[in-house]
């Protein structure tokens, strides 16, 4: 609290392990933070939220009820390029898990937009995104789905050529992975917009 930044002393500060202040939470009753204070954070990818009262007495309860949040500035995070929205960070999962037909191990490759629920198969991968999973020793392959009766890009068992279909990945791998059943590795992976539709 009111930690002293030299250009800017703003009422909360939250800092990382090496003591960089990565945001910083300002509440305002009368007086915003001045433009030299602001360009100090913005210069520094400090993201700003600011907290406004209406009056001085709601200081008083500042700690005893949930405050809304006024305004939200400088996020780090890059726009989509599409929709201008502020991207979340893409995680790649590579997950060691049985085969559905033959039980030998396998390598499964999902992509994850973290923050949300949204999983992707092979099929929706970029070029980037295959590369890399390849390179981590999953087995991706055009195979066809009788399910959804077309080809797409899978993971396949190096063994017996079976392949996880999309409906299976979070039930039987990501679900089992993330609960530490099956070895998990995370890469990151960019960014990824949960507005734009694909």
């Amino acid at each position: 609290m009111e930690f002293d930044l030299k250009q800017a002393r703003p009422d909360i500060a939250l800092v990382d392990g090496q003591g960089n202040v990565i945001a910083v939470i300002e509440i305002v009753v009368t007086h915003k933070p001045e433009e030299n204070v602001l360009a100090f954070y913005r210069a520094n990818n400090i993201i700003l939220i600011m907290i406004e009262l209406a009056k001085e007495d709601d200081l008083n309860h500042v700690f005893n009820e949930v405050l809304s949040i006024s305004r939200i500035e400088f996020c780090p995070n890059p726009k989509c390029p599409k929709c201008n929205h502020y991207m979340l960070p893409k995680q790649l999962f590579i997950i060691t898990g049985p085969c559905s037909r033959c039980r030998k191990s396998m390598n499964i490759a999902i992509s994850h937009i973290v923050g949300t629920r949204d999983y992707d198969g092979p099929d929706g991968f970029s070029k980037e995104e295959l590369f890399i999973a390849r390179n981590h020793g999953a087995l991706i392959k055009k195979q066809y789905s009788r399910t959804r009766k077309e080809i797409y890009e899978a993971n396949t068992c190096l063994h017996c050529n079976a392949f996880a279909g999309q409906f299976f990945l979070i039930q039987d791998y990501v679900l089992l992975g993330l609960d530490g059943q099956y070895p998990l590795r995370i890469i990151h992976d960019g960014w990824g917009c949960t507005n734009c539709v694909p």
